[in-house]
Order: C-alpha cells, then structure tokens, then sequence
C-alpha cells in the first residue's frame, strides 16, 4: 500500500511538470498628452481621445496626472473628477498645500473602455472662496495647469490568433514597458546590402504602425538572436541556419530560386513566440516581401501563414490621392464631441501636418455646432486656440443653436507649422446663475465630425531639421533615397540605424518610392542622383572623406577631428569627441539632398543617433547643423553656403544665430574700417586740440 501511494505521489508530480501551462503576455502602451492644458473658471474640463485596437484586451489603465494648482484655491472647495466615456470614474479632493508637478495615479475600470476611440474628460472645480454665492468665475486666480507629462498608461493582452498573416501587426508591433519592441529583426550571418535593406523595411514600418510613442527595435544577425523574443528573420537558403530551413517544406524549399516564402511559424525556441520567415535566392524578392508585408492594402487579406510570392505578385500600395487639404474631424479620429455642464468646458485636437508641405495663408477652421436653447446667450460663447494663440470667438445665439458654425482663418503667424493643437472653448452661461454648488449637466455644445480643417499647401523647400525627415520621405513615401554605411557595422550600429528608420516611417503612408541600402565601397555613381543619408566616421565611411569639403563641420586634414577654422573651432578642443547631423545639398545633384550622420568616435556617433531617433529629442532640432556634445548637449546652426539650397525668400529667424561666410567677411571688413576712422579722428581733434 505504502508502495502504492509512493507511486501515485511520482505519477502526480511527472504530470505536474510535463503540463506546459502558457500565460498570455501582458504588454504596456503609454498615451501622451502633447502640451501643457490650463483650465481656468470655476468649473472647466478637457477631453483626450485614445484608441483602442479591437485585438487588444484591456487588463488595466490607469491616469498618471502631473498638475500645479493655484495656492489661492479654497482646499476645502476645489476638486478634479475623472470621467471616461462620460462616466465618472474618480474625484480627488485638491486639499493640499501648492507643490509644482504633483502627481496622483488614478486606476480606471477597464469594462468603461471599448474597440475604437475612447474620451478621457478631466473635469476641474475651483473656487477662491468658501462662500458659494456669487460667481468667481471672471477671476483668474482659480486656475489648473495638467502639465505634458501626464500620461495614460494601458496594460493589455492580444486577443488569441491563428498564424496567419493578416494578424502580422497583432503580433509582431508590441512594445513592452521600457518602450523595447518585443520583436527581434533578424538577419541571415554574411548578410548583404540588399537583405539589409529588406529588414530596414520593416524598420520603417514599425515608424509607420506606432507613430505617435517611442520605440526601440533590436537588428542583428543571426549569431545574435535572442530566442525569447518574437523574430522576423531575412535570409537566403545559404545564410538561414538549419534549424530554421527545418521549418520549411519541401515544396517551399524547391522554389526558393524564384520565388520568395512569406511564412509564420510557432517559434522553435520558445513557447508562445512567433517566428515570421522570409527567404529567398532572388533578393530582390526579399525586398519585395517586406513591401508587401508594410502595404496598407494587401496584408490585411492574406488569410493564411504562408505564401510564396514572385516578380508579378503585386506589392505596393495604390496611392488613393496626394496630400488632402481637407481633413473632417471623423477623418482624424474625433467622432461628435460632445461638452457639458455650465462655464467653461475645453476640448482638445492634436494634428500633425505632412513636414513635405507648408501651411500657407487662406487656410481655414470650419466647425459646425449644435448647442442648449436655454443659454445665457448674452455671455455664452465659443473661443478657439491654436497652439495657445486665440484665433476667434464667436457669440452663441438662440436662433442658431441647432446649426452654427464658426470658420476663422489661421493667421501668419501659424503658418508653416508641421504640429497643431486645436483647443475648443465653451464659455456656456446660463440665466441667473451666478456660480455653481455641484455639477450641473444642463447646459451642452455639440461639435459635429463633418467640422473641417481646410489647409492651404506649398511645397516645403527649407532644409531644416524642423522639417525632417523631408526631402528623404515626401508626399508620404520614400524620395530615392540612398542609405551609405560603413562595410561592417557592429550590432550596436544595426540597432542604430534601425532606430533611425523606425523615425523617419513616421512619416510614410505608402510602401512606394525606393530605399536602397549600400556599404560605401559600393556606392558609384549611378547612385548620385538620389538623396543620401550617409552614416559612419571618417574611417570606415569613404565616402564621408569625399564629402568633407561640401560638409558644414569639416573633418581636419587627417580626418581626427571635426571643426571649421572660420566657422567654429574645435580642432584643438573637443574636435575629435563631438558629433554631427548636417543637412546640405548633395554634391552630386543640386535638386538632390544629404544627410551626413558622423563624428571620429564611435562612441559619440552612437550618441548622436539618439537625437534622429527619439520623438522628444528629434522634435527639439532646429537649423540644417547640430552639433551634438559628449554630455548630450546640442547646439544648433544655420550654415548657409554655396552649396546650400538658397533659403533667403524664407528666412528663419527663431534659431540661435545663422552664420554666413560672406557676411562674416563683411563685419571684419566693417570693423576695421570703424576703427581706422575712430583713430583718425582722434588723431585730428589732437592735433587741433594742439
């Protein structure tokens, strides 16, 4: 019996640990508030609008708000409510002492939230005073700053998927927590320019799929993987490793010469990854696949794990119209907004324009409106701001309130922006009421999605960093660009370049137009005519040495240090420990551009590339030459030259200081000349003083 039960003990543990048990990840994803949001009055609000996929299941949110708080608010009074979807979810008293920036968390229940976009409202009462009988609602000593890092943080699960590749995005576009992609890019050992190009498609496509938050990607070859991550894998037959060939059948296998294998596959090295295979011999069919697997209109079909493509399957995107003029509010995500509740309520649009075109004079905002009949409509009235400039105001009137419409066109001063933030004021007013005691849901405006933004383009011709990545990506696809690299890049390098893709597909709306990729010993002249991006130092990028005289920073004579003797001196300084992002025309080509990423360290290049990679970092540039420091302080520039595009139809004049050779010569001249007639007259009122 003792034997017995010993026995049951053995065959309970061994079922224990041969039953694999599979959690569902739970992935992270972080919404930003893009600007700083003032709420003013007694009662005021503001909505953030957030997207939800309908493959993610949400396990948590929750409200991380960084606020400032007037000291003059009455502690016993004054509070913040949270709503999401109009339901209030949590108010917190605002019964401390000022501190600048404090920070509460707010968790929110997941069942408010559905597939689609969401509305989170924060909702603030204020008042100065403990005696609730007279209006306060004119003072502007009751105010509330939500500042721009306040954030909303979403925990959640991938609804479960077959293989297929309809479900690439699903699977292979996670970001975790530390903003890392939980897919590893992977490249076949020996891998060459083309393949590489292949994978740096890819690159663009994550840019392309997560836009508005930073991620960081991995690229390495194949001795490098790591096994626990989800991969994408490029290869040919003889740089894919057996363990992978294995998956393929031999059907697959016979065709590889012609054709290129798109397939999904359980990962062979850990449970509940995905791997995704593309390999082929032609490798410009590798080159085709990751088009195909970035196309906006052919994944989303493929409703099978593989399929084997060849030089007629058809790839690129169709590309339905230029650049809109006019965008409606439903066609940038915001359904009918919907305010309520008396005095002020605010609602906020983020826009980005395309960085190829200018915003030009007789571009417009139409908003169409629907309001309460019962208004004050004395004091009621709307005010719009664009990035915190107020651009109009209009009076609420009875006889309008089932259809009114305001359009105010966008002053000079807000032209030529690529980022607009919308705020939409309600100042809704009812008779008789001086101030209010609780919230009241009586009074409400209506904003109806066919509201439009009716946007006036030119054609952007400024070679600023304000502006990248144009002219490398225009009218939302690639413009000929050629990507020059050292011959051998460590995996560190990869990664940096692949991050360096991933922002420039931020501005892609097309897998059309050409990127190509080469080392510098195989850059020739058939490639001269397209714009260049061209990273790397001095030393193991050739054709960096070939620039250096149309470069803005030169490189000294044996190429160890950078620094202009007329311009800005680093030679005997920090010249061999800065790096630099310049912008000029390209030699090769005036119509052409370059971008030259390069410092003599490998170590300060590797610095450098954050500021082409990171959202916060790269939005900050400005001028065509920064100057990037070993602590990662940045200076910008404005070198103008003769190798230049001609910018001075328009001048920029918000960057530090723009420097001219030419006008450099002009001041020592002037400056001598100041000086001889300064001593000249001297020298004559001596001699009549005499």
């Amino acid at each position: 019996m003792k034997q017995f039960k010993i026995l049951c003990l053995c065959l309970f543990v061994l079922c224990c640990f041969s039953t694999k048990t599979v959690s569902a990840q739970q992935l992270v994803k972080n919404i930003r508030f893009e600007e700083n949001i003032e709420l003013g009055g007694i009662l005021s609000s503001s909505s953030k609008y957030f997207y939800v996929d309908e493959y993610q299941d949400v396990k948590n949110i929750s409200l991380n708000l960084f606020f400032t708080k007037s000291e003059l608010l009455d502690k016993n009074n004054s509070s913040i409510t949270i709503y999401l979807n109009d339901i209030p979810v949590s108010s917190y008293a605002l019964a401390e002492d000022k501190v600048y920036k404090d920070q509460i968390t707010i968790d929110i229940p997941v069942e408010l939230i559905f597939a689609g976009y969401n509305n989170l409202k924060i909702e603030a009462f204020k008042t100065i005073t403990d005696k609730l009988v007279c209006s306060e609602d004119n003072s502007s000593a009751n105010w509330l700053m939500i500042h721009e890092e306040t954030n909303l943080s979403m925990s959640y699960e991938i609804l479960p998927f077959d293989n297929n590749l309809s479900d690439y995005e699903r699977i292979f576009m996670t970001v975790d927590e530390g903003q890392q992609l939980n897919t590893q890019l992977v490249l076949g050992n020996e891998f060459t320019s083309k393949q590489l190009t292949a994978a740096l498609l890819f690159s663009t496509d994550i840019g392309k799929k997560i836009q508005f938050n930073n991620v960081e990607t991995t690229l390495v070859p194949y001795d490098n993987v790591n096994t626990t991550k989800d991969l994408i894998f490029i290869g040919t037959e003889n740089n894919t490793p057996t363990e992978l060939l294995n998956l393929l059948t031999e059907d697959e296998r016979s065709r590889l010469n012609t054709e290129c294998l798109i397939k999904i596959v359980d990962s062979p090295f850990t449970e509940g990854k995905k791997l995704l295979l593309l390999i082929s011999n032609n490798e410009d069919l590798l080159i085709n696949a990751a088009k195909l697997m970035g196309s906006n209109d052919y994944v989303q079909h493929l409703k099978q794990s593989s399929i084997m493509i060849n030089q007629q399957t058809p790839v690129l995107d169709t590309l339905t119209s230029t650049t809109s003029n006019n965008m409606t509010f439903k066609e940038l995500g915001y359904e009918n907004i919907y305010v309520k509740g008396p005095f002020t309520q605010e609602v906020n649009i983020d826009l980005y324009t395309p960085k190829s075109k200018v915003v030009l004079s007789g571009s417009k905002l139409t908003l169409n409106l629907k309001y309460a009949d019962n208004l004050d409509f004395n004091r009621s009235l709307v005010t719009v701001y664009v990035n915190d400039i107020p651009v109009g105001s209009q009076q609420l009137k009875q006889e309008n309130h089932e259809q009114d419409t305001l359009e105010i066109e966008l002053p000079d001063e807000l032209l030529n922006k690529t980022y607009y933030q919308i705020k939409i004021v309600f100042n809704l007013e009812l008779l008789d009421l001086q101030c209010v005691t609780r919230d009241m849901d009586t009074p409400w405006a209506y904003i109806t999605s066919d509201s439009m933004l009716s946007f006036v383009y030119g054609e952007q011709n400024d070679l600023y960093f304000s502006n990248y990545p144009y002219p490398f990506i225009q009218d939302n696809m690639f413009n000929d660009l050629t990507v020059v690299i050292p011959s051998e890049l460590s995996v560190t390098g990869l990664s940096e370049l692949s991050n360096m893709m991933v922002y420039m597909g931020r501005d892609l709306l097309y897998n059309t137009g050409d990127l190509n990729v080469v080392t510098h010993s195989e850059f020739d002249s058939s490639m001269q005519n397209n714009n260049l991006f061209i990273y790397g130092t001095a030393a193991n990028n050739s054709v960096i040495q070939s620039l250096n005289n149309h470069l803005n920073i030169k490189y000294n004579s044996d190429f160890s240090k950078l620094g202009n003797e007329e311009l800005v001196k680093f030679f005997d300084e920090v010249g061999d420990s800065i790096g630099t992002l310049q912008l000029i025309a390209s030699p090769y080509n005036q119509d052409k551009s370059a971008i030259v990423v390069t410092s003599p360290s490998e170590t300060q290049l590797s610095l450098s590339t954050k500021y082409l990679s990171d959202l916060s970092l790269g939005k900050s540039l400005v001028g065509d030459t920064i100057i990037v420091y070993p602590n990662g302080n940045v200076e910008d520039l404005v070198l103008l030259s003769s190798n230049q595009i001609d910018h001075s139809e328009k001048k920029q004049t918000n960057f530090g200081f723009v420097l001219q050779q030419e006008t450099i010569g002009f001041v020592i001249i002037a400056s001598l000349l100041f000086v001889t007639l300064g001593v000249t007259a001297w020298l004559i009122i001596r001699r009549q003083r005499r």
